[in-house]
């Protein structure tokens, strides 16, 4: 039976959420900002169209945009995860075998299905209708080929590219230069193309496998049988992550350590809700605080690592644990721009070992695992920072730059559209 396998890749994604509540977005020139509003990071096709280049700083198309009339976001990171979850949910109804593989790309696999290419077309109209988010798909026999179908999907006006046959396939591979094939990059690319004049995918696939593992990897060797219609990468499901972190840029230089506290105590409560949701316990926090270094000042760069006596993944535990490694390396009178907590050493619950020198208390354990469910559970419900520790702050001066946040429509009930 042979394999297929599909890439559904959502269009402009972050453009396409802030359109989701504000039709009369559509057809004019969008972009959104990354953190602090810094740089351009997903434009509309007509935002591409004036100029606006990925990635680019902000500040050096400012004037470009208020000339054109550019509609300007700050990134609505909380908006756009729940329109993922929404989409990837729509996915699974149809599809049971999915692999996750971004907050808007998943692969698929259509194996078994009659008609791929068909249900590829059906299964766009349905995410279209029921989460209002267009999508292109691309669909062939390995990851690496539905990747290259996918580039060719988003110009086409189906939004459906099936690389079945052999022709179309090499047609296809010869236009998509090695830098842009999935899993080379920049620096593979770069020596591929100079020391063995393979400057297209379709070379690469005419490519020794064995020669060019010799050279590189066992990576590149099974992309090349994979551009040859052969399955080497299979779909994964999320694994449990082994580290977590939360780290921000401040939206203001923050000196005080009562801000520092604040600002540590909530990037820790957001590690300890991703840590809760794959059932998973920490047995260290490490704690960072950063200067501005594009300034021309005195630059200090600390971090502590704190151990814990037993793994946790209560927040309140994490965030004193945290608060004591900030103590640590704080020195007054400094302008710091960035801090971060990372939470380390993560296991399963199931398969968590005690310290027998020291006393475990279990009654405690209990009661602190019914709290964090029942955070959790109102949170979910009620909007994410409806219960948080005191610790974490209200006013948060210190949070990232957002002066030009949409709504959080589906996930705050204070901020849900109005309908007149």
């Amino acid at each position: 039976m042979k394999r297929f396998i599909a890439l559904v890749d959502c269009n402009n994604f972050y453009v396409s959420c802030e359109r989701l509540f504000s039709p009369s977005y559509i057809d004019k020139p969008v972009v959104v900002l990354s953190n602090n509003d810094g740089c351009v990071i997903s434009r509309s096709n007509e935002a591409k169209l004036l100029g606006i280049p990925m990635g680019a700083p902000y500040f050096k198309f400012e004037a470009l945009c208020k000339r054109h009339k550019i509609i300007i976001h700050s990134s609505n990171f909380e908006l756009y995860g729940d329109i993922s979850r929404r989409v990837m949910a729509t996915l699974e109804t149809f599809v049971p075998n999915i692999e996750i593989y971004s907050i808007d790309e998943a692969f698929i696999d259509l194996t078994g299905i009659v008609d791929p290419l068909a249900f590829c077309v059906m299964l766009r109209e349905k995410v279209m209708l029921w989460t209002g988010i267009p999508v292109s798909i691309g669909l062939s026999y390995t990851k690496t080929l539905a990747k290259a179908a996918g580039e060719v999907a988003k110009k086409s006006k189906s939004g459906v590219c099936g690389l079945l046959g052999e022709e179309e396939i090499n047609l296809t591979l010869q236009s998509l230069g090695i830098n842009n094939v999935w899993g080379i990059g920049k620096k593979w690319g770069m020596k591929l193309e100079l020391k063995f004049g393979i400057r297209t995918a379709y070379d690469l696939k005419q490519a020794s496998a064995t020669f060019i593992r010799k050279h590189f990897s066992v990576v590149i060797e099974r992309i090349i049988y994979e551009l040859n219609g052969l399955s080497c990468l299979e779909l994964e499901e999320i694994e449990s992550k082994k580290s977590i972190s939360s780290t921000r840029t401040f939206g203001r230089s923050v000196s005080e350590i009562s801000e520092l506290r604040e600002a540590i105590a909530s990037y820790t409560a957001n590690a300890a809700r991703k840590l809760r949701r794959q059932n998973s316990k920490a047995y260290g926090i490490y704690i960072y605080i950063r200067t501005n270094r594009f300034r021309d000042i005195k630059q200090y760069n600390r971090s502590k690592l704190i151990e814990l006596t037993y793994p946790t993944s209560d927040t309140g535990a994490l965030i004193s644990a945290a608060i004591r490694g900030l103590e640590l390396i704080y020195i007054p009178g400094i302008q710091f721009k960035k801090a971060g907590v990372v939470l380390l050493d993560i296991e399963k619950e199931n398969c968590l070992q005690h310290d027998i020198t020291e006393e475990y208390d279990l009654e405690k354990e209990i009661k602190s695992v019914v709290l964090m469910k029942a955070v959790d559970e109102l949170n979910k419900k009620f909007g994410k920072r409806l219960i948080q520790h005191a610790a974490e702050g209200i006013k948060k001066e210190w949070k990232v730059k957002a002066d030009l946040l949409s709504p959080r429509y589906t996930t705050r009930w204070d901020e849900l559209i109005n309908v007149y």
